[in-house]
């Protein structure tokens, strides 16, 4: 009986382990094409974050509530008072002196003094800034806090103040026309969210003079952390910020903010 060389049995068994490898070759191309790791890909990456895999992203979004009219004339709304805010202690980088600074008692004069004395006789006095033609005493701020975010814009007719939590509007004379609003008053209408009574400051005032009108904006958020950011926005109804009525809105920021 013959046996088989030993050449052979070589020659045949790598025959069959570079077919085997073009096979598997083939068969990774095809998945891949097909997408077959697409989901093994998405689990790796959704145990590292929240992104989806390319392809698969979808947008975000945002509820929006409104509009919501308000056609009052806002000097008949009544006052409600703010949400309370709660001032954490500032910190500053170094710690500032209790004790007045000590004077040295060493002698002569300093580099910068005299260099200040040099320069005396160069420096030429300069023309004083021109008063402002109009001041008057603006918005008060009605929640106590430190410092206050403080915003308004000017339009033909008037001028409407933010401080915090509150607004209140003024003609170009500086007269009190309505006010001072509370948001928490301002936006009651808006009924299920934070801005009919959880309007938490920072806000912004806005005259768009190609429309005419007038966009008055907070923040507010039940509680923090972990509840839902809603953006409350008003858009005057007609150049009368006071009496023109208001539309009004609140978009939904995020789900829960958990930091």
């Amino acid at each position: 009986m013959k046996k088989k060389s030993t050449s052979q049995s070589a020659f045949f068994n790598l025959r069959v382990l570079i077919g085997s490898v073009l096979c598997l070759t083939g068969i990774f191309v095809a998945m891949l094409g097909m997408g077959g790791f697409s989901s093994v890909f998405a689990q790796r990456r959704g145990a590292n974050s929240n992104q989806d895999a390319p392809g698969t992203q979808t947008p975000d979004v945002v509820r929006m509530v409104g509009p919501v009219r308000l056609d009052k004339d806002l000097r008949d709304l009544p006052w409600v008072a703010p949400k309370p805010e709660h001032e954490e202690q500032p910190l500053y980088r170094h710690p500032r002196p209790t004790q007045p600074p000590q004077t040295s008692s060493g002698y002569g004069t300093s580099g910068l003094a005299h260099v200040q004395s040099l320069l005396k006789n160069i420096w030429q006095p300069q023309p004083t800034m021109p008063g402002p033609l109009l001041t008057f005493e603006g918005h008060n701020n009605t929640c106590g806090c430190f410092p206050p975010d403080s915003d308004g814009d000017v339009g033909p007719n008037h001028y409407v103040e933010a401080v915090n939590e509150s607004i209140k509007i003024f003609d170009k004379n500086g007269n009190t026309l309505s006010g001072p609003t509370s948001y928490n008053s301002f936006f009651a209408g808006l009924t299920g969210t934070p801005c009919a009574n959880a309007n938490d400051g920072d806000p912004f005032v806005l005259y768009d003079p190609v429309a005419n009108r007038w966009l008055i904006s907070d923040f507010a958020f039940p509680s923090f952390p972990g509840t839902s950011f809603y953006q409350c926005i008003g858009i005057s109804q007609t150049p009368d910020p006071v009496a023109g009525g208001w539309f009004l809105y609140a978009l939904q920021v995020d789900p829960a903010n958990p930091t």
